[in-house]
């Protein structure tokens, strides 16, 4: 760069003077100082923003929003949808956000980096990130744990049918007890791709479901206690005959049993579950799955109840451990709820004519309060059976609601 020699250098002085006459030679040295400290504040208060906003990308490796996203709207809901909105995503699915579990944690005393990652794993879902979305989940879920000094915390969307998405942020205080693990497990073979079949099945049904090709009440199958998906759809009709007799196979059912006791692999269990309804013995199922009723994971205890619906449903005169199945109401997890739920609906409107006991009568009572509370959500499954189930209570059994709860 040249240096401006002296002569040039008054040239502009006389310039700058007669442009700006109230520029003397006298105060040059103090308009000097002063444009160099204005000019010293607006580099330092830009480098503050810079780092300010640097720090708010870098958490967790957050780079889609930053934390100015959280702003005045009423909601974090609106403030993800606004966000989905400039990423050029449809929003419609999305229904409901809510927190069950606590009565104490609500959005309003969620942090500013809680609802930053809480905005990016919902995005994750949104966007359908499967590789992204359980690690996104799990720093939120960990951060609430730590933060609030929780015992559990669970990032819970469910979408139905139609589309639409529920999501609940399950909650709990105080450490909720499961039967530990097996002592001793081991890795089982899947028996002559039995498990694999099953997979390929699901599979065919999500899609046919989604397509709209299956009607509510094809899932009910004459001598089988539980179908995801039914076999009345062509595409689905082989895998009856392979799931009936892989099952009624004395070498494959010891097989599928050694998995479902001692398998270190919780969804091989959990298959194992929805495939013993095949087997053909409905009383034999029931207190085989009761085994598994209170296991540590979710997707176990969601399918244990999964077939007990199922029987409540379509086999009312099989008998169900009541007692269980009325604890599970308030299960830490959504998709235990509600089908524990679907569950204890069905026994007890079948059982309306007088077969649940004096005993069963004043053990429901006592989970009324958390009836009424799940009534007040928003997820489908969860409100609805609630609904229902203190419909039949008040209706059928002559308990009054209200009197229970103020009592």
């Amino acid at each position: 760069m040249k240096v401006p020699s002296s002569q040039e250098f008054r040239k502009f002085a006389d310039f700058v003077f007669t442009f700006n006459p109230s520029v003397t030679r006298e105060n040059l040295p103090r308009l000097f100082a002063q444009a160099t400290l204005a000019t010293g504040l607006a580099l330092t208060s830009w480098f503050i923003c810079k780092c300010i906003m640097s720090h708010c990308y870098s958490i967790n490796s957050i780079s889609n929003i930053p934390a100015k996203f959280f702003g005045s709207e009423k909601t974090i809901l609106e403030k993800i949808w606004k966000e989905v909105d400039t990423q050029g995503i449809d929003t419609t699915p999305i229904k409901a956000l809510e927190i069950y579990g606590s009565e104490e944690i609500t959005f309003d005393k969620f942090s500013q980096v809680e609802k930053v990652y809480l905005g990016n794993a919902f995005l994750s879902y949104l966007k359908n990130d499967e590789k992204n979305y359980p690690t996104k989940s799990n720093t939120f879920c960990n951060l609430l744990l730590t933060t609030h000094k929780l015992a559990f915390v669970k990032l819970s969307p469910i979408t139905y049918p139609d589309g639409s998405i529920y999501v609940t942020i399950d909650i709990r205080k105080e450490a909720v007890e499961f039967n530990p693990p097996n002592s001793l497990t081991i890795s089982c073979e899947d028996p002559k791709g039995l498990l694999k079949e099953f997979d390929e099945y699901c599979e065919k049904g999500r899609k046919l479901s989604k397509a709209g090709e299956i009607e509510k009440g094809e899932e009910n199958v004459a001598g089988v206690w539980h179908t995801l998906f039914g076999h009345s759809h062509p595409d689905l009709k082989p895998y009856l005959e392979i799931f009936t007799n892989n099952t009624k196979d004395f070498y494959i059912y010891s097989k599928l049993l050694d998995i479902y006791l001692s398998s270190d692999d919780d969804s091989q269990i959990a298959k194992v579950i929805l495939l013993f309804a095949y087997q053909g013995t409905g009383e034999g199922i029931v207190e085989t799955l009761e085994y598994r009723i209170d296991d540590q994971n979710g997707d176990i205890r969601a399918n244990v109840f999964s077939v007990y619906a199922f029987i409540a449903e379509y086999h009312p005169k099989i008998e169900l451990p009541f007692l269980r199945i009325l604890s599970a109401i308030n299960d830490p997890l959504t998709i235990v709820r509600s089908k524990a739920l679907k569950t204890l609906y069905h026994y007890l409107s079948h059982q309306k004519d007088g077969y649940i006991t004096e005993v069963e009568l004043n053990k429901i009572r006592e989970f009324i309060p958390i009836l009424k509370k799940i009534q007040k959500l928003q997820q489908p499954n969860n409100r609805y059976f609630a609904n229902e189930i203190l419909k039949v209570l008040k209706d059928h059994y002559g308990i009054d609601i209200n009197k229970v709860e103020n009592s």
